[in-house]
């Protein structure tokens, strides 16, 4: 649980890292998102895992909104690095 926890913490610092002001009762810059919201938001979603040319391939179908959101992460992640 506490590896889970710090990896989510880790990937949502890298993807964005927008800075809140500090306040004498909040002490943490970086705004983070609830794993069950993330879970909700990301992976409950429709979509289906097909197997194309020996590649696992996500396809959301025509959802634009998830598909900008996975782009968005996967550039962010991409930055990253």
């Amino acid at each position: 649980n506490v590896l889970a926890f710090n990896i989510t913490r880790s990937l949502q610092y890298a993807i964005d890292n927008t800075r809140r002001a500090k306040t004498q009762k909040r002490r943490t810059h970086v705004l983070y998102e609830n794993i069950k919201g993330i879970r909700h938001r990301l992976v409950n979603c429709a979509g289906l895992l097909l197997n194309i040319s020996g590649m696992a391939t996500l396809d959301l179908g025509q959802n634009k909104t998830r598909l900008d959101e996975f782009l968005y992460i996967q550039e962010r992640l991409e930055c990253a690095e």
